[in-house]
């Protein structure tokens, strides 16, 4: 959509009851702005105040919406995600028509007030175009020495995107795919659906590998599927899924570089270049002969690829040692630091790193490899690498792993004044008396004259790590440790607030990113791992997310990444995570320090809706795409008053405690509430599931899905079944299988 000649993001939203526009747009556009003579107060879905507040100033807008014209009155909010929401006010007024199939949108009953009539436009991937545009990457000209250096432009071809399309020699490193024994003859998989764009994206990918020999034809008895997950610029990528060759691929153990020997390397430098290599793994054949073992399905056939693809799990290993052999010199004189396909140049001097990166190019360009030009720097004096800002010959940590630390809330409790001494041990190298400064603090926490001893360690190349991570409302955290000497030591933490749109998340989606972004932060560890992995969590959901069919685009982009590490996912009960916990919850000091109340109460999720207050001139508008609520209070007492509890739930309480637990007189069973065994309770919190405001008669497999989000009992799967069919309106309308 466009505002006068500026390219701006609307979101047709008939959940926002009026239509909204960000205060930020407005400022920045010095959009002509008035007063409401009656507020609008905004409310969310269980009738708590948004953040929002009331709603004082209308904006004017001219708006251009893919040639559909006219002026629009939008009320002044804190809206995310978009910079308009076009809400259910602007429906009615238009009634566009939409066409799912064709993905467009018809405007044919508009208002005289609109310039432009019967006009058709696409969804939103074709909506930004303008904006996609602007953040294409630009084609280097040698000519222009905006673009480069003087001493880079006889190598500008190494910068464009066209370069690329060669197919990479076959080399001593070629992506090997060695199996284990009693790997299976086949793998077989389905063809996933696909949306007309999807279709579209795919038969370009698919073309154009063709054309340039990166895949071909195959008769491979293995079927990887595929499917497509959004970039951030709201682009597509074809990714392949690997997990059942991966399962059956032998490890590759090749270490990536040690980090403390990259950073030493770097330690004197004063200037610095940094290159990204584009498409990296691409730049890698398969081994001939092992081609077939990597095929791919789509609805155009099956094809195998002839260079290593994203999702093998011993790409990372074939890649770095791929690097490291190319380079292996200037690594080793010093005049050169890799960390997969990152690179970083230092020198003294402007005339040394000249020298050093004319020669780092002309080995590129022997091999055929090319850069990302908008991911390079040149000529800078400090540079991140691998979480430490080096330069001016100094080592310091990143602002914000530091941030969490010096934004701990004041601590007021024994426990509290443990959590943080135990983290800003961490820091304890780059703080100078250390100890005196934190003894008044030790002396706080003190029990029976014993002292805060330092538990963080520095970490080894062997020993097993162990990532703890957990998800509160407002913010994620996590916790690494390695096994040392047969000791779990503390190695690093992370502690990072949620966005605006990640707070709506679910909290099964808040905890599994909580997972990727520890393991993005602690990747140079955790990638080239010499031993299994293990991550802890306290939401059992996470152990099932290994079914594709099922996972969101949000979640596919996640599991593409964590296809490239050797982990195992634990289950840990919420009161046992204290560690994690704390991290996720010092954004927002305010909250309960008990996680189960975050986990375990919920209800169910709304759509959104609206109610009108008339005599307060109140209406409510809700933005948000999903909206949790506690359980209901009455439930949840009934639940703790009653005393008949099954024998199969006590025997498990006592042999397996990690299992099955009781808190504040519920017993939670795998992070579920167990409901004790009483019919009028059991069918009222079947009643509830069964009528929904936002779904109304899930079938069988829906409604018990929806139930074991919160709840559990022996006979819960029958229950279901049986008040199915109890339903004259589901017996009427669905057949029960």
């Amino acid at each position: 959509m466009k505002n006068g000649t500026k390219t701006i993001k609307a979101l047709i939203d008939s959940g926002a009851h009026m239509t909204l526009v960000t205060k930020e747009l407005v400022k920045k556009e010095n959009l002509e702005k008035t007063k409401r003579q009656h507020p609008i107060k905004m409310r969310n879905a269980d009738g708590t105040p948004n953040r929002s507040g009331k709603l004082t100033e209308d904006a004017k807008i001219q708006m251009d919406l893919g040639g559909h014209k006219e002026d629009i009155k939008a009320l002044v909010s804190d809206i995310s995600s978009a910079d308009i929401f076009l809400g259910y006010d602007w429906l009615i007024e238009h009634n566009p028509e939409i066409n799912w199939i064709k993905q467009e949108v018809r405007f044919s009953r508009c208002p005289e007030s609109c310039t432009v009539q019967h006009k058709t436009i696409p969804f939103a991937q074709r909506l930004t175009t303008d904006v996609e545009s602007t953040t294409e990457e630009k084609e280097i000209d040698p000519t222009n020495p905006e673009d480069l250096l003087d001493y880079i432009c006889p190598y500008a071809h190494l910068f464009n995107k066209k370069n690329f399309d060669k197919l990479p020699e076959r080399t001593e490193w070629d992506h090997e795919i060695n199996f284990t024994e009693n790997a299976p003859t086949e793998i077989s998989s389905k063809v996933y659906s696909m949306t007309p764009l999807e279709k579209e994206e795919l038969d370009k990918f698919l073309d154009e590998n063709l054309a340039t020999n990166r895949i071909r034809p195959s008769k491979s008895p293995y079927a990887a599927p595929c499917f497509f997950v959004p970039k951030k610029d709201g682009s597509l990528r074809l990714c392949q899924d690997y997990r059942k060759l991966n399962e059956i691929t032998i490890k590759d153990k090749t270490p990536l570089p040690l980090i403390s020997e990259v950073l030493d390397q770097l330690k004197d430098a004063k200037v610095f270049n940094k290159l990204d290599i584009i498409w990296g793994y691409n730049n890698v054949r398969i081994r001939e002969g092992d081609e077939w073992k990597a095929a791919f399905l789509t609805n155009r056939g099956l094809f195998e690829p002839t260079v290593m693809f994203f999702g093998m799990s011993n790409s990372p290993a074939t890649f770095s040692r791929m690097m490291a052999t190319i380079f292996r010199e200037m690594i080793q004189d010093g005049s050169l630091t890799n960390y997969m396909d990152d690179f970083i140049i230092p020198a003294k001097d402007n005339k040394e790193l000249e020298s050093r990166t004319i020669c780092f190019l002309k080995i590129a360009e022997k091999h055929h490899l090319s850069f990302k030009r908008t991911k390079c720097k040149f000529n800078v004096s400090s540079t991140t690498v691998l979480g430490t800002v080096i330069g001016n010959g100094k080592a310091t940590m990143e602002e914000e792993k530091v941030k969490a630390i010096r934004e701990w809330a004041v601590p007021t409790t024994v426990k509290q004044v443990e959590s943080f001494l135990g983290f800003a041990n961490f820091y304890r190298r780059f703080i100078k008396n250390f100890s005196t400064i934190t003894q008044p603090l030790n002396e706080l926490k003190s029990k029976k004259g014993e002292k805060y001893k330092p538990v963080l360690a520095l970490p080894k190349d062997t020993g097993q790590f162990r990532v703890e991570v957990d998800a509160s409302n407002y913010g994620t955290g996590a916790v690494l440790s390695q096994e040392q000497e047969g000791k779990w030591h503390l190695i690093a933490f992370m502690s990072k607030t949620l966005s605006e749109a990640e707070q709506n998340y679910e909290i099964y989606d808040k905890e599994l990113l909580a997972i990727i972004k520890a393991l993005k932060l602690w990747r140079h560890y955790l990638l080239d791992a010499k031993e299994q992995f293990e991550i802890w969590t306290d939401h059992e959901n996470l152990k099932y997310f290994r079914e594709p069919q099922k996972l969101n685009a949000q979640q596919a982009r996640w599991y593409l990444m964590l296809q490239e590490y050797d982990f195992l996912l634990r289950h840990i009960p919420g009161k046992t995570n204290t560690k994690a916990d704390i991290l996720s919850r010092i954004v927002n000091p305010d909250i309960s320090e008990d996680n189960k109340n975050v986990e375990m109460f919920k209800d169910k999720v709304f759509t959104r809706e609206f109610r009108e207050d008339v005599s307060n001139y109140e209406e409510t508008v809700l933005l948000n795409r999903r909206f949790e609520v506690s359980a209901d209070q009455k439930i949840l007492e009934d639940i703790r008053n009653s005393k008949r509890r099954e024998a199969m739930v006590l025997q498990e309480m006592k042999k397996q405690p990690e299992k099955v637990w009781e808190s504040e007189g519920i017993v939670f069973r795998q992070g579920r509430i167990y409901v004790p065994e009483e019919k009028e309770l059991r069918d009222w919190i079947l009643y509830n599931h069964h009528y929904p405001p936002d779904i109304g008669h899930p079938g069988q497999h829906r409604m018990l899905e929806l139930l074991k989000r919160t709840f559990w009992w022996p006979t819960i799967k029958t229950d279901v079944k049986r008040y199915i069919r109890g339903c004259d309106m589901c017996q009427k309308n669905k057949t029960i299988r």
